[in-house]
């Protein structure tokens, strides 16, 4: 057989090959962009019909959390995989690019093996010269997709409902925060969406539910009264902030309310549980000597009680070191060194913490709030401290009954009262007794004093700002103001 007759032969068998896979290029490509489609509005449906059905107390806040983010993902993967076929379906028509086709693939194949071609060249497997099918990334790379989308779409608020919990799935708080502002933004208040503010902000700020946190629990409850998530976390607020009474009772509340199965039962029956044995001061508040430690230490020397203190300290600072994210550990750190005397290392302890959380504007304003409270500012010539309380003090508490050593504090805070009628300028003072009346639960003067605080500061926004965000850490916000 002749060379000629060979390459018509080639000739006829490519253009016959050539037909039969071009054939189906003819129809209509619309199958597989539609499915993607179709895929990702029944996803959004769903996130609809889940946050419905968590509204109604059809389905528990812990497991509508981890429905949402299941939802998500499958949501992120079909959008990826619709993006992926809608740009494979170019807009050019599938009849030009199969005429072109026809031509160039005998044309350019041949040409190139003739001067290419080498037969004995081994094999390249399939999946090695595939592109990555969308379906099959990672979680990330489907957030960074979803991310992008975003910022080309801000107003998405499906993008930004999928979104908020996988952020906080992955430990992206202030992320997740962001996500969820933006949805309320979008979409506007309901209580699971201020609950997923709530969450996002208390777990950026090392699980203290105060200050914005606190806030956005509160108004998901006025928005539903009977939602248990809302209701276990104003608790847990109210137990931070030092108000154990409250939060034991609304917990008990909450665990005869729920149904059997809720987690809000549990996690609430664990709470009531774990309040028995907690100490008077807040998980918020710098902790003070335990009763144990009072005692300990009135058998002390002045030098052996200074020695175990300031080992306690030195303890602290190494342990900051290695987790500069502590936020309440620099508070402690802080007022340390304050009631010890030592301004020039809480001072620089601050600073520390400032560096930590440097771009987190909530947690520096908590941060200088708690230092202009002790007496501290960065890098400015501390101001008189806080009254700590001296070894004499720490002696004569330990020998108290519990109702006399009420009636010492409570002394202690009307005369601070007192002083500020008289002095109003005082703004550590001001700060020592919102703080003093938000440990001893008295929340309404806390909010008393915080509005005669602002009005005495009428005019200087530092020194407002300052006790406002130091207010907000205890979880105390101004009084309404009322025409």
């Amino acid at each position: 057989m002749g060379t000629m007759t060979i390459w018509i032969i080639a000739v006829f068998l490519t253009l016959g090959a050539s037909v039969a896979l071009l054939r189906p290029l003819l129809r209509k490509q619309e199958t597989s962009v539609d499915a993607a489609a179709f895929d990702r509005e029944v996803y959004k449906d769903q996130l609809e019909e889940l946050e419905r059905d968590e509204a109604r107390g059809l389905i528990s806040g812990k497991e509508a959390t981890e429905a949402r983010a299941e939802i998500g993902r499958r949501l992120l993967k079909a959008d990826a995989q619709l993006r992926a076929q809608t740009v494979k379906a170019s807009s050019t028509s599938p009849r030009v690019i199969a005429g072109a086709a026809v031509l160039a693939v005998p044309l350019v194949s041949w040409g190139l093996y003739a001067d290419l071609g080498s037969p004995s060249a081994p094999d390249q497997p399939l999946a090695m010269r595939m592109q990555k099918n969308p379906t099959e990334n990672t979680i990330d790379e489907l957030v960074a997709r979803a991310e992008e989308h975003l910022r080309k779409n801000p107003s998405d608020a499906t993008g930004w409902e999928v979104l908020g919990p996988i952020y906080m799935r992955l430990g992206r708080f202030d992320e997740s925060a962001d996500a969820w502002r933006n949805l309320i933004r979008l979409k506007g208040e309901n209580a699971n969406r201020l609950n997923g503010l709530g969450e996002a902000l208390g777990a950026g700020a090392q699980g203290i539910v105060a200050g914005p946190s606190l806030a956005a629990f509160e108004k998901a409850l006025e928005l539903d009264p009977a939602n248990e998530k809302s209701r276990f976390f104003v608790a847990v607020g109210a137990a931070q902030a030092g108000r154990l009474d409250e939060a034991r009772t609304a917990w008990t509340r909450l665990s005869e309310d729920a149904a059997p199965d809720s987690p809000w039962r549990q996690a609430a029956l664990r709470a009531i549980e774990e309040s028995r044995n907690a100490p008077a001061v807040a998980a918020a508040e710098a902790p003070g000597p335990t009763a144990e430690d009072m005692a300990n230490a009135s058998q002390m020397s002045a030098a052996d009680r200074q020695s175990m203190i300031a080992g306690m300290v030195d303890r602290l600072a190494g342990k900051l070191k290695d987790n500069p994210d502590d936020e309440q550990g620099w508070q402690r750190l802080i007022r340390a060194y304050a009631v010890m005397g030592r301004k020039e290392d809480a001072a620089a302890a601050l600073a520390s913490a400032r560096e930590a959380f440097a771009g987190k504007p909530d947690a520096l304003a908590r941060l200088d709030g708690f230092a202009a409270s002790v007496g501290i500012a960065d890098g400015a010539q501390a101001s008189p401290a806080a009254p700590g309380p001296t070894a004499e003090d720490v002696a004569n508490a330990s020998q108290m009954s519990a109702t006399d050593r009420q009636s010492m504090i409570e002394g202690m805070v009307d005369r601070l009262a007192g002083k500020l009628k008289d002095n109003p300028d005082d703004e550590q003072g001001w700060q020592r007794l919102i703080r003093a009346y938000a440990v001893m639960g008295r929340k309404d003067d806390a909010t008393a004093a915080l509005t005669e605080a602002l009005a005495a500061f009428d005019g200087k926004p530092d020194e407002s700002g300052r006790i406002t965000a130091f207010a907000a850490s205890l979880g105390i916000e101004p009084a309404a103001k009322t025409d």
